[in-house]
């Protein structure tokens, strides 16, 4: 049943667009069969600072990647080459503006916005998913995620305990969560997304600290979640590693009377084990394992600036010991995720762009980022020809076989495969190589340019016009 208002479109009705490597039924017909049978056991939890999965240790070997800005025919192949570096999971935001163009109007099921498909075909090559579906998700994207049309009727108070901002966000999460839970897509349901995140960053902008609207604004948050997904799913929260801003941008215990029931995690994590001191007061003792959520292994570039600028923590031999800090946390049981293992490309005209000193720096169509499996797909390097993928993957290879000796066996968690995950091999990703299969070419013909529209574009209503031609100078 679709919530009143809302529009599904971009897949025709009873058409399939199952393919032989995933299987899945459309989003459009999931949300419209009800929900699958969910399972009663929680199997992702917290205990002595740890995540347990299925009744084991486990850390979380993550890197982000977006699904809007790889074209939806090289999913599977990036998702492969992530498994091959040493992943176990990936991270991926879910941009509000991309789904809802128009206002009621959601579209989960066009080929680049098949969130569902893109999480399925993660759960076929070995890796769950920690998802951030916002509703703010930044991400150097256009007006950080959020729909334009907001603003259409004037100004209004955002990412905040007021309407009519909340009524949008009421309509938009009750499409997509439910959906979510629909395809059997949360880890307790045999799908792979385990951690589920509130908000991003708020501290950067909100005080649930000592604003009652922006506390009220995260609580409310919460209770969609719970409301649609269920109690067994873990909910987290992303900040910087710094106290001020953690106070204001989480639930912390005692300070709301959810605080006892999401993580309080970092970003940022240049000294892991202050990290884990800053994230670990807003935590119920015993329940913050430390999890820096993003660990910044390049950058993005703007528009007049160098295209990959390289900081001094942004080469591959230093990307590698900061990533080897962050998991010896806690006697060697931090967990991470790269940001970004894998960046892509804007297309469009989805990319952000940000304010500084009276300047305004739109983001360049390429987000490489300096990510160690660059935009078209090979091994990313440093300014010197580092090989990035090659020294991550050399510190996560050893970390999931320190893993794999502490549990007593190889063993994949329930419900994930190792298909398309060369781990053992070492042949996918090797220097200078790529998996068996994989072409060197990093874009279908015609792909990769600047101008290059996207796979797929809603014809709901007509363009605007074009804007005035400059003359050339």
């Amino acid at each position: 049943v679709q919530p009143r208002g809302i529009h599904l479109f971009g897949q025709p009705e009873g058409k399939s667009t199952a393919t032989a490597d995933t299987k899945e039924p459309t989003a459009l017909s999931a949300v419209r069969s009800g929900r699958k049978k969910q399972m009663n056991t929680t199997r992702l939890t917290i205990k002595n600072d740890r995540f347990i999965l299925d009744g084991s240790e486990f850390t979380i070997l993550a890197g982000s990647i977006h699904y809007f800005r790889v074209h939806p025919e090289l999913w599977s192949d990036r998702l492969a080459r992530l498994r091959a570096m040493g992943l176990n999971a990936i991270q991926t935001y879910v941009p509000w503006n991309f789904h809802e163009p128009f206002p009621g109007r959601v579209d989960l099921a066009s080929p680049s916005r098949h969130l569902f498909r893109f999480l399925r075909l993660a759960q076929a090559h070995g890796l769950l998913v920690v998802l951030r579906p916002g509703p703010y998700v930044c991400a150097e994207l256009e007006f950080g995620g959020l729909p334009a049309w907001l603003l259409a009727d004037g100004p209004v108070a955002l990412r905040t305990y007021a309407q009519p901002y909340l009524g949008h966000v009421d309509r938009w999460w009750g499409v997509l969560l439910p959906a979510l839970r629909a395809e059997g897509l949360l880890l307790d349901d045999g799908g792979p997304v385990m951690m589920l995140q509130i908000e991003n960053e708020y501290g950067h902008f909100g005080d649930a600290s000592r604003t009652a609207a922006d506390r009220m604004y995260l609580e409310h948050l919460v209770e969609l979640a719970r409301r649609y997904l269920g109690g067994g799913l873990l909910l987290f929260t992303v900040d910087p590693d710094d106290d001020a801003k953690l106070a204001r941008g989480t639930l912390s215990v005692g300070a709301s009377k959810y605080g006892d029931q999401l993580l309080t995690a970092v970003d940022s994590c240049d000294v892991p084990g202050d990290a884990w001191a800053a994230q670990r007061p807003h935590n119920p003792i015993g329940r913050s394992p430390f999890f820096c959520a993003e660990l910044w292994v390049g950058w993005f570039s703007h528009w007049g600036e160098p295209l990959r600028p390289h900081l001094a923590s942004q080469d591959a031999a230093t990307v590698a010991e900061r990533i080897r800090l962050v998991l010896s946390v806690n006697k060697g049981t931090g967990s991470v995720s790269l940001y970004m293992a894998h960046g892509g490309t804007n297309f469009e005209w989805w990319a952000g762009a940000n304010t500084a000193d009276g300047m305004f720096s739109p983001t360049t169509t390429s987000y490489d980022y300096g990510a160690p499996l660059d935009e078209s797909g090979r091994h990313g390097t440093d300014t010197a020809g580092g090989d990035k993928y090659v020294a991550v993957r050399a510190v996560l290879l050893a970390r999931a076989a320190a893993d794999t000796r502490s549990r007593g066996g190889g063993r994949l968690p329930s419900g994930i495969t190792n298909a398309g995950g060369a781990l053992a091999t070492g042949n996918a990703g090797g220097e200078g190589s790529h998996p068996p299969g994989y072409g060197a070419s990093p874009f279908p013909a015609g792909l990769g340019n600047a101008r290059t529209p996207a796979p797929d574009l809603i014809p709901a209503e007509p363009p605007p016009p074009p804007p005035p031609r400059l003359n050339a100078v």
